[in-house]
């Protein structure tokens, strides 16, 4: 029996025991379970009705074929279909007691993957700073990285294991009016935006719009930058919420 084969109100067994039963909808196949859940059949099973996204413990194991609409239930489903697809003749539904222990075993499972999955994020969480960036999703962006990805979200990538780290070229500046607050920046990016900025008033005839301004220290900038804070060890942290009344004089908006 192949996958085509299914039809509406067949009632299908699974390797763990588990019951479904098929439903048809316009060109789609699906198979609503007896304890919760479906699947779309096309998307889960392959013409051999083998469970390519979840493993074999979910493979289909029999298929009964019935002519009421079924009710999908322990007692019936032998009595009222015809088997008409057996995988291995010698397989054996698991009884009730059997069942319990495998769901048992799931919820388990997945509370263990969920605890770790809170965990990791725990963890990363603990090493993210708050910044300000200019030129990511706009100017003055508040978003979140860790200061051993800074160089690369100035560079433009969310993910610093992308970032050719030949390109990097960390420059510090602090912000006037206060001893913590910092600007991060690219030297050799900087650079690259100068000279486009060359070329954009030879062929626009008018100038790019800086991104950062700071006269007091004569800087200009036209790259990518971030503002966040930095403490006595040189360590990037988090910016404060009164810091961004400060950074509205220096960043573009």
């Amino acid at each position: 029996m192949k996958l085509a084969d299914l039809r509406n109100f067949d009632l299908v067994v699974l390797r763990d025991g588990s019951l479904g039963i098929v439903l048809e909808k316009d060109d789609d196949v699906y198979i609503l379970y007896q304890e919760g859940g479906c699947d779309d059949a096309d998307e889960t099973f392959d013409e051999d009705l083998k469970d390519f996204c979840n493993g074999p413990e979910f493979d289909i194991m029999q298929v009964y074929r019935t002519d009421c609409c079924g009710i999908l239930c322990d007692v019936t489903y032998e009595d009222d279909g015809e088997l008409i697809f057996e995988r291995d003749e010698n397989w054996v539904r698991p009884s009730e007691e059997e069942r319990e222990k495998i769901r048992k075993e799931r919820r388990e499972a997945l509370e263990r993957e969920r605890a770790a999955e809170l965990e990791k994020a725990r963890e990363r969480r603990k090493n993210l700073i708050t910044v300000m960036a200019q030129a990511f999703y706009g100017n003055r962006t508040i978003t979140e990285t860790t200061p051993e990805s800074m160089d690369a979200l100035v560079l433009g990538y969310l993910d610093g294991k992308l970032c050719d780290k030949e390109r990097i070229d960390r420059t510090i500046v602090p912000i006037p009016g206060s001893d913590k607050v910092v600007l991060v920046y690219n030297r050799k990016q900087e650079e690259e935006y100068r000279k486009d900025r060359k070329e954009w008033l030879r062929e626009m005839g008018r100038d790019m719009k800086p991104l950062a301004c700071i006269p007091e220290k004569g800087i200009t900038l036209y790259s990518r930058c971030l503002a966040c804070r930095i403490d006595e060890t040189g360590t990037l942290q988090s910016l404060h919420p009164e810091d961004c009344k400060l950074l509205s004089k220096y960043l573009a908006e």
